[in-house]
């Protein structure tokens, strides 16, 4: 099951630099599609039913601010987990590392 971290970086041209309405914006899209995601402070990251999907969500979460708002940048880093001889989620990744901790 493939699984992807992106960070969507909206460039608004404006000295506050907060961007948390942009990327709660971006997290109602992944909740109202029924996506499954993870949120940490500086990425979000999204399980998928297989490679394409992920590259259709990326593509939808990447134009989102860009189709609502006149920004005149949005910068974008992805990273994609992409294991097919197992099916594994975030959560199963996370809990092997903790139980290697007791």
């Amino acid at each position: 099951m493939p699984m992807f971290q992106i960070t969507v970086i909206p460039v608004t041209g404006e000295k506050n630099i907060g961007v948390s309405e942009y990327i709660a914006e971006i997290i109602k899209y992944l909740r109202d599609e029924g996506i499954k995601y993870s949120l940490t402070p500086t990425a979000t990251v999204v399980s998928c039913d297989n490679i394409k999907n992920c590259f259709d969500i990326m593509y939808k979460m990447h134009n989102l601010l860009f189709e609502r708002h006149n920004l005149p940048r949005i910068i974008t880093n992805i990273m994609i987990d992409d294991r097919r001889d197992i099916k594994v989620s975030p959560s199963d990744k996370i809990r092997a590392v903790e139980d290697k901790l007791k």
